[in-house]
């Protein structure tokens, strides 16, 4: 074993040793080459700073090999100086070749310690993702429960109540549960492989599913008004794209309060444009970045982390896109763009205008 030890220590620091027997040699050529002028002086000392691109050394041992080199040096030259060899100004090369490598040494321990710094900003950063990755993963398995409960006793009470509009709210309410279940598989997916689950695509006329949106918003806190629609059809999961367009609305009732929201569609180039606007505080520059992973793009917050990352998912499921536009003036402004799935009729209530259309 002390063999095997004894091995591996010469086998680490073969470098090193390599190092000094080179050291020695031209420590005997300062001596007693004396034609060899200053050349094994400026052999040692170039050969320290390469040495030590190989062997970041503790600051303390990196000071003893300095001062031994300079002990090793400065008696060479000072010799070769007594016997008449070299001149006495060769003596000045000593501090001035200490100052280089000092210098060195302070530039290559400072790019150290910010290796150093952005290794533990890498780790703390990563630490943070898998606690946001476990909350998510956990909350989606806790909700899973009432989610279900809650379902069954809208479907009970739908199933049970004779009064048309209880049976219309109960209706609601499944859907909307379904929803959620779908959110949190999704939100699931988003934390483990990097994809949610979407539904299956059919033919899904884009004008109608707006008005179904809006319905859906009518009796809350943030009704949506509706905008010119073009009569267009879109290959797409019909549940998906309602859940997108909930979460944007989600987006701005947190962000932006009270602030008017309406939706319109357009169909050009062989693509249909769907633009959501609301009248908020806008959003910041870059506003791309809102659609990535646990990114807020203000202190303000728009953006929840993970919102606009659903809707990026959900929108790109169906080969579909989704962009903050710029704009001048108030208000955040989304599109979500989809291949057009057949010819377009011409639009209900003229062209798409260039900016947010509230109804009245």
């Amino acid at each position: 074993m002390r063999a095997d030890r004894v091995r591996a220590w010469l086998g680490h620091h073969s470098i090193e040793l390599a190092w000094a027997a080179f050291v020695l040699a031209n420590t005997w050529g300062i001596l007693e080459a004396r034609d060899w002028a200053t050349v094994p002086f400026h052999f040692i000392w170039i050969s320290l700073a390469l040495l030590y691109g190989f062997r970041i050394w503790p600051l303390r041992v990196t000071l003893g090999i300095l001062l031994a080199v300079v002990a090793v040096t400065s008696v060479g030259l000072a010799l070769d100086v007594a016997h008449g060899y070299q001149m006495p100004d060769e003596l000045t090369e000593i501090p001035l070749m200490s100052a280089v490598f000092l210098a060195m040494l302070w530039h290559v321990r400072r790019a150290e310690r910010a290796k150093a710094e952005l290794r533990e900003v890498s780790r703390r950063n990563l630490e943070l993702l898998e606690r946001q990755q476990r909350f998510i993963q956990d909350a989606s398995h806790v909700l899973r429960t009432p989610l279900t409960i809650a379902r069954g006793h809208a479907e009970l009470l739908a199933r049970s109540s004779r009064d048309p509009g209880a049976v219309h709210d109960a209706g609601v309410i499944v859907e909307e549960i379904e929803r959620l279940q779908r959110l949190s598989d999704r939100l699931l997916g988003l934390v483990t492989d990097g994809s949610g689950a979407p539904g299956g695509a059919h033919p899904v006329d884009v004008a109608d599913l707006l008005r179904r949106f809006c319905h859906k918003w009518a009796a809350s806190e943030a009704p949506i008004a509706l905008g010119p629609c073009a009569r267009a059809t879109i290959e797409a999961d019909p549940q998906g794209l309602l859940l997108a367009l909930d979460e944007l609305v989600d987006n701005s009732l947190h962000h932006a309060p009270g602030a008017p929201i309406s939706v319109s569609a357009a169909a050009r180039d062989g693509r249909v444009h769907i633009l959501f606007t609301d009248l908020g505080p806008g959003l910041p520059e870059p506003a791309d970045r809102l659609f990535e992973r646990f990114a807020r793009g203000d202190p303000g917050g728009r953006g929840q982390g993970l919102g606009l990352a659903v809707v990026k998912r959900l929108v790109e499921e169906q080969g579909g896109r989704v962009r903050a536009v710029p704009h001048h003036g108030p208000g955040a402004w989304f599109e979500l763009s989809f291949p057009a799935a057949q010819e377009r009729a011409p639009e209900l209530g003229g062209a798409m205008s260039t900016g947010p259309s509230r109804s009245t």
